[in-house]
């Protein structure tokens, strides 16, 4: 990425990607946008390299949503999910989608019982995800957040093996 000499970047994003979110892996690899139409995946080494905004490795189209009363599209928040080679996405859809950083092929994780709008989403390695979400309070002007924490991944469980025994009376 050809930068001026204050630092400025001599290129920016086509008008319906605008960006709400960046976020890179912790390899460097990779960095995410969150943008109007999707999330786009570049490679950092060939974005760097490049004297005008290169496509993304990866592409996602969100579908139209319709939300109180007009239809839009809107990826607000992004984070990688590095054991899985994975971008986790969400947004006006309310429910937590996945891109595969080695096929691109995408799919739904999660979908809650009562989905809004998520805005901000943090995952940690193992698959848990914490996001906020968002929506229009009936008859009001102002949004009410709330934090969700989720495990789209059924974790193992554990149970006493048939044989064990404890010391405990």
């Amino acid at each position: 990425m050809k930068l001026a000499p204050q630092g400025r970047v001599e290129h920016g994003y086509r008008a319906r990607d605008r960006p709400t979110q960046l976020a890179f892996d912790s390899q460097g690899r990779w960095l995410a946008v969150a943008t109007d139409g999707g999330p786009r995946v570049f490679e950092w080494a060939a974005l760097a390299a490049a004297t005008d905004l290169s496509q993304p490795a990866i592409s996602v189209e969100n579908a139209m949503v319709e939300r109180e009363g007009s239809q839009s599209r809107l990826t607000y928040a992004i984070a990688f999910d590095e054991p899985e080679e994975r971008l986790f996405f969400a947004g006006l859809e309310g429910r937590l989608d996945a891109v595969s950083l080695r096929s691109g092929i995408t799919a739904t994780v999660l979908t809650p019982p009562d989905p809004r709008p998520v805005v901000r989403l943090s995952a940690l390695d193992g698959g848990d995800v914490a996001w906020t979400t968002t929506m229009l309070q009936q008859g009001q002007r102002k949004h009410a957040e709330r934090l969700e924490v989720w495990n789209p991944r059924p974790k193992a469980t554990t149970a006493p093996h048939p044989t064990s025994r404890s010391n405990r009376a």
